[in-house]
């Protein structure tokens, strides 16, 4: 099973990005869950959902425990900040400089990803950041260095406002699993700017709890049968949701940053902004650049037509 696709439509007119929609497909996960062990489950996340399988099974394990009344369950955190690392550092070193006319760091990439697991992250991970994404005071949480990838990257990107980390509620999503009013708001970056500056300090925040071997956030909420979960993945919040009766799952609920990026147009407008383009090719790099700066999980298709 496919973690699913993404279709993102618009026209060029007068100048202007108009007519923007999306149309995200994701695969049925949630109700091919009914009625199967929650075991079963939780084997099958990571083959589904191969960026953030790790996250997934985070979310699952603890929504489970949580639905049971049990203690939350023992976690390995070394594992998935390797595996919120790696999509970061994929963007910062591939994407985003490729997006803006720069050459990848490809080479230092697959260097990193080869010494990856184990003890030796932390010290791969600084040694990336000093030599080749901000430069040798990266760990003093200095700007980064004019020639290094970050710097040369927020160079073309200009300035912008600092965008507040995401905090886990718990309670919220339980609330909304359960169809309740909450305050689960779903607040895109204002530019492809500020998300690459958002991006860049979640990467060193993750170096930082890499070298603390702090726990992974998790959190989790009950009421009645039903346990809710809520985690961090690269791209934002991921929550799972599930209700079991007799041993076996009867409601099951996910909800993945790309999920709600992708709900509709709203969050793409916001970070492509109202500025006019002085042609079709600029307008359609900037919409690249926005869908970049949402980061789906999927492979996408951008279709702008010049009317």
């Amino acid at each position: 099973m496919k973690a699913g696709r993404l279709k993102v439509t618009g026209r060029f007119v007068d100048g202007y990005v108009t007519g923007l929609s999306v149309c995200l497909e994701r695969p049925p996960a949630p109700r091919l869950f009914i009625g199967q062990p929650p075991e079963r489950v939780l084997a099958t996340l990571p083959l589904i959902f191969g960026l953030c399988g790790q996250a997934h099974a985070l979310a699952a394990r603890h929504a489970l425990a949580a639905a049971r009344g049990e203690a939350p369950p023992a976690m390995d955190a070394l594992p998935l900040w390797a595996e919120s690392l790696h999509e970061r550092l994929w963007r910062l070193l591939l994407d985003w400089p490729v997006a803006l006319g720069l050459a990848p760091a490809t080479d230092a990439f697959r260097r990193w990803r080869a010494a990856r697991t184990g003890a030796d992250l932390a010290a791969a991970t600084e040694g990336l950041f000093a030599e080749i994404l901000i430069g040798p005071h990266s760990d003093r949480g200095a700007p980064p260095s004019p020639d290094s990838i970050a710097g040369r990257c927020l160079a073309r990107l200009g300035a912008a406002p600092d965008s507040p980390p995401p905090i886990l509620d718990a309670d919220a999503w339980l609330a909304a699993c359960l169809d309740k009013p909450s305050a689960t708001v779903t607040l895109a970056p204002p530019s492809a700017a500020a998300a690459y500056q958002a991006l860049l300090a979640a990467a060193r925040r993750d170096l930082d709890a890499l070298r603390q071997a702090a726990p992974y956030p998790v959190a989790a909420r009950a009421q009645g049968s039903f346990g809710a979960a809520q985690t961090l993945t690269a791209r934002g919040l991921l929550g799972h949701g599930m209700r079991l009766e007799c041993g076996l799952i009867r409601d099951y609920h996910m909800r993945a940053p790309t999920d709600a990026h992708f709900a509709d147009a709203g969050c793409l407008t916001r970070v492509l902004g109202a500025a006019p383009f002085a042609d079709p090719a600029a307008a359609r790099r900037a919409l690249a650049l926005a869908i970049l700066a949402l980061d789906p999980c999927v492979p996408h298709e951008l279709e702008l037509t010049d009317a």
